[in-house]
């Protein structure tokens, strides 16, 4: 995710943005019990730092910055959109099975996401 960010807009990361990014915390399973803001990783950094707005699933458009939670995995990625009757959502993202590729996922327990502000777009 970082790099394809790096690559597509202005947004530089500190060490600080890297861990909130990576959700790289000893306790982020407890954090999701907790509702702790952090678990939203890329969505929470981008927000925090003005960087981009946060929407709903049912505001998602393609291009926004998804983070997301099933009980027992979490995932992020680029959305391509969402498939509302079928409750599919289409992202854009990496795993070690696929490398980067369009995947379908199920509707996800918890959901976050946002969309990037115009001026930091290249």
């Amino acid at each position: 995710m970082v790099v394809v960010l790096q690559q597509s807009t202005t947004i530089k990361f500190s060490q600080k943005d890297l861990k909130e990014v990576h959700i790289n915390y000893p306790d982020a399973w407890q954090m999701r019990q907790q509702n702790d803001p952090r678990i939203k990783g890329v969505v929470y950094n981008l927000v925090r730092r003005g960087i981009a707005t946060e929407v709903n699933i049912n505001e998602l458009q393609a291009g926004d910055i998804v983070q997301f939670w099933n009980e027992s995995w979490g995932h992020c990625g680029i959305a391509k959109g969402a498939n509302y009757p079928k409750r599919l959502l289409w992202l854009y993202s990496s795993m070690p099975s696929t490398n980067f590729s369009l995947r379908s996922f199920p509707f996800p327990d918890e959901f976050y996401a946002c969309r990037i502000k115009k001026q930091f777009l290249k």
